[in-house]
């Protein structure tokens, strides 16, 4: 840790400099933006702040913030580049310098081979990725990074990649570091800089992105150039510029948000204070990212942690981010003493901070009596590091009992028992009727989530939860998002009817999705309503619900309907544009307007994006099947067959061939072999069953 403070010191020097960078194809053009107050959004810099700020300017020079991401110098780069081999299931990596280039030597898993120079180093507190520049303008991360916390090279799959278990990633799934869930452009610039500019274009399959490489001080504050020129030619008389600490508590909480939450993004670039909700929509509870009593089992970004907080809301003083992270050094709460690290928590507590060993039952200077000890532990994410607790719950025992959810008890106590830990806080706090309160609600909790995660939930509780205002945002949002799976129960239906018009937007948002299940005349008159929401992620996700059941929503002229339909293409055409997940969406859409010609384009486009990953091209097989175009299918076919022999879409696209050249018998064989290898996807499922419909002899006995 040492080291890694002695690095920020040294970086400080460099934070105000080259604060824009255009023009990433290649890595090889660095240019500052042209002059301050140029952009179109009045933006000024980091380095214009300096001059009336240079106390915080100083502060957030040495930050992480300031030091997100850099080119490579020896000051930059943390990893060990000293010839240095690295060798992760199947794959090998060799970090080494030539010539002042850093460079990575990589054999996959399949065999492919390359050198590959480092262009840009990202992040400077837990890991150090690193980027290489493609000939098209795609900065894609690099397979092996460097942890800082372990002081060791890793393979991203142990580290930052959630989205694959097992060995190497392979070349054909979108966390492959060749594909796009690994293209910083795509899915990583949106908080690994300030103020990024995608700059694709769809036509040539090219990036020309600029972006801050910095998270600059008006990446918080919002563009500075109106600011600066009323105090440097005024008096500050009519300053736009937002006082942060004058937000209120969930705008406050929300400055931050835009990075720290895993989310959906509905536009790019919010300008900070601005609603939440025009921007984002942040993921809620949901089987394989939480523990059943609602904290995170991975990498959330700490948002939806904590808003499940009880201080937050329930203390006179504002309590955001800010309160334990100052907001231009970032250093968490000093940990020196165990009175220095408890001070926050016992400016409310004040019975603890006089009684604290009568509280904790712990030596006073132990990690025992330190409040974040128990009540922020260290969470393992499975990423090969740790980060606290951000729900600030009490130690339950019992609920790793029942639910195998981790306590901070054996987490300190590693060489005790769960029993063990279960004995001493009953024993301390077991009398306690608030105590008793607080572990009912949470076994409640983990029961409901149990039940829901798993698919079947329990409509009464959930009900219970979506109507009750005074839970927390995550518990209510959750309900409506697990009441949709309810689709036979009229409790389930009436309860989202009533909160499509819900006071908070992320509980309207969710229920809105939710509801659309239902097919209702009722529900659909609900989401159509939900077009006119003030807010762009709640119409938006009126308007996606709607092109499915209503697609009339698809041409209406209704000014209702064409303004959400206007949000929903700017998600379309600035965030999603390059994502080959929404091409299906969008060749549908041309498809259902007749616009054959279009949906052709936006197929074969995904094919571009993603030319590694089989399923782009078996979309597009399917099209050109479903347009009576054999031969063209066929040559589609023939080259996944080439490259992507054993992939189990290779092998449903050349049933369907089988079915169009009337071998239902072939495509019945062809498609069992792929459910006996282990598919169970539902598309491979009906395809079997209608081969077996058309060829009964093909039917197993």
């Amino acid at each position: 840790m040492k080291r890694g403070l002695a690095l920020l010191a040294a970086l400080a020097a460099l934070a105000a400099t080259a604060w824009w960078v255009a023009g990433v194809g290649g890595g090889t053009t660095v240019a500052p933006h042209p002059t301050p107050t140029t952009t179109p959004d009045g933006r000024v810099g980091s380095a214009e702040c300096q001059a009336c700020h240079p106390k915080e300017h100083a502060e957030w020079a040495k930050s992480a913030h300031a030091h997100n991401m850099a080119r490579p110098t020896p000051q930059t780069v943390v990893g060990d580049f000293n010839d240095v081999t690295y060798v992760f299931k199947g794959t090998t990596s060799r970090m080494y310098t030539r010539d002042g280039k850093y460079l990575m030597d990589h054999t996959d898993v399949d065999g492919e081979t390359g050198t590959y120079e480092v262009a840009w180093v990202l992040g400077i507190m837990r890991h150090q990725a690193y980027l290489f520049a493609e000939p098209d303008g795609r900065l894609q991360v690099l397979p092996t990074y460097w942890n800082l916390e372990e002081k060791s090279w890793r393979d991203s799959v142990e580290g930052p990649v959630q989205d694959w278990h097992g060995g190497a990633v392979p070349s054909s799934h979108q966390e492959h570091w060749r594909n796009f869930g690994r293209t910083y452009n795509r899915a990583c610039m949106e908080c690994h800089a300030s103020f990024p500019e995608k700059g694709y274009d769809a036509e040539t399959n090219r990036y020309t992105s600029a972006f801050d490489p910095q998270i600059s001080c008006e990446a918080c504050h919002g563009p500075g150039g109106e600011h600066v020129r009323v105090w440097r030619t005024l008096d500050g008389t009519g300053d736009p510029m937002r006082k942060l600490d004058r937000l209120d508590l969930r705008a406050s909480i929300e400055v931050c948000t835009p990075c720290h939450a895993r989310k959906r993004v509905y536009a790019p670039n919010p300008v900070p204070g601005e609603p939440f909700a025009d921007s984002f929509a942040p993921d809620v509870w949901q089987q394989g990212t939480f523990f059943v009593d609602g904290r995170s089992s991975t990498l959330n970004y700490r948002w939806v942690d904590y808003l499940q907080n009880r201080c937050m809301d329930r203390t006179a003083r504002k309590m955001d981010c800010g309160t334990c992270h100052p907001p231009h050094d970032l250093h968490s709460v000093k940990d020196a003493t165990v009175v220095e690290s408890n001070a926050i928590c016992t400016t409310c507590h004040l019975g603890q901070k006089t009684r604290l060993t009568a509280h904790t039952h712990h030596a006073p200077e132990s990690e025992g009596s330190r409040c974040i000890g128990c009540h922020m532990p260290k969470m393992d994410l499975q990423l090969r590091m740790t980060v606290r607790d951000h729900t600030i719950s009490s130690p339950l025992p019992s609920l790793t009992a029942a639910y195998q959810v981790p306590n901070a008890c054996t987490q300190c106590h590693a060489d005790e028992d769960v029993p063990w830990a279960e004995g001493y806080v009953q024993a301390w706090y077991g009398a306690q009727p608030s105590y008793q309160r607080y572990k009912a609600s949470m076994h409640e909790r983990a029961e409901v989530l149990t039940q829901a995660f798993a698919g079947r939930p329990p409509v009464a509780p959930l009900v219970a939860w979506l109507d009750n205002p005074g839970l927390n945002v995550v518990q209510r949002a959750s309900a409506a998002q697990f009441l949709a799976l309810a689709l036979g129960d009229p409790r389930a239906l009436a309860a989202l009817l009533r909160h499509v018009e819900d006071a908070d937007p992320l509980v309207r948002y969710y229920a809105v999705r939710a509801v659309g299940a239902f097919q209702t005349p009722a529900a659909l008159n609900a989401v159509r309503k939900a077009l006119a929401d003030p807010h762009l992620t709640v119409r938006v996700a009126a308007f996606e619900t709607l092109m499915f059941l209503d697609p009339g929503v698809l041409t209406s002229p209704e000014p209702i309907t064409a303004k959400a339909r206007a949000d929903f293409d700017l998600r379309r055409t600035l965030v999603r544009v390059d994502d080959p997940r929404d091409i299906p969406v969008k060749a549908m859409w041309h498809l259902q307007g007749g616009r054959i010609t279009e949906a052709e384009q936006e197929l074969r486009r995904g094919v571009a994006l993603a030319p590694r990953m089989p399923r782009a091209r078996g979309d597009l097989i399917q099209f050109l099947l479903h347009q009576r175009r054999l031969d063209d299918a066929k040559a589609e076919v023939q080259i996944l067959e080439r490259e992507h022999p054993k992939a189990s879409v290779t092998g449903y696209a050349r049933a369907l061939i089988d079915l169009a050249t009337g071998n239902p018998a072939a495509a019945a064989r062809r498609l069992q072999a792929l459910v006996d290898a282990g598919s169970t996807e539902p598309i491979i499922l009906q395809a079997l069953a209608e081969a077996r419909r058309r060829a009964p002899q093909a039917a197993p006995p």
